[in-house]
């Protein structure tokens, strides 16, 4: 199940680069809620990831940087010292952007 939910994070960030957005957030949405319900924190930290540059894209950098910071949190609370410092500087890429 999770495999086939992984795909969804991809698909959804085509679809907003196709300004298809809420059917975007809608993917990554329901990607983000299965791996969260299989429990799989990293994954979902990457989920969060691809949520926030969906968002983005959709104009909505409030919600991006939530998005975003939630993945740093995510992955500090897995000690996932890489993971943080990506998500780290995709957020700072978000802020500088506003």
């Amino acid at each position: 199940m999770l495999a086939l939910n992984i795909w969804r994070g991809v698909h959804g960030k085509v679809l907003a680069s196709r300004n298809r957005g809420e059917e975007a957030e809608q993917e990554v949405r329901e990607g983000l809620v299965a791996v969260e319900r299989a429990g799989v924190p990293m994954i979902a930290g990457r989920f969060l990831m691809d949520l926030a540059e969906v968002l983005a894209l959709n104009g909505k950098r409030d919600e991006a940087v939530r998005a975003m910071g939630a993945a740093v949190h995510r992955y500090a609370a897995k000690g996932s010292l890489p993971s943080v410092r990506d998500a780290e500087r995709a957020l700072d890429r978000l802020t500088a952007g506003a």
